[in-house]
């Protein structure tokens, strides 16, 4: 889980965790792949494929 902490000047400041690059090992670890980056209209995405099985 991550978890973030007060918002400061608008911005969710990490609690933890070590951020997207801790995100990236943890979804590698199940054998998936994770993009992050900015957007043209200057937004911010996280994108994560992690594989599964059908429930």
């Amino acid at each position: 889980m991550i978890t973030l902490g007060p918002a400061v000047g608008g911005i969710a400041t990490p609690s933890g965790g070590r951020g997207l690059t801790g995100l990236r090992e943890r979804v590698r670890v199940l054998g998936g792949d994770l993009v992050s980056g900015g957007l043209p209209d200057g937004g911010f995405r996280v994108w994560a494929m992690i594989p599964g099985s059908p429930t």
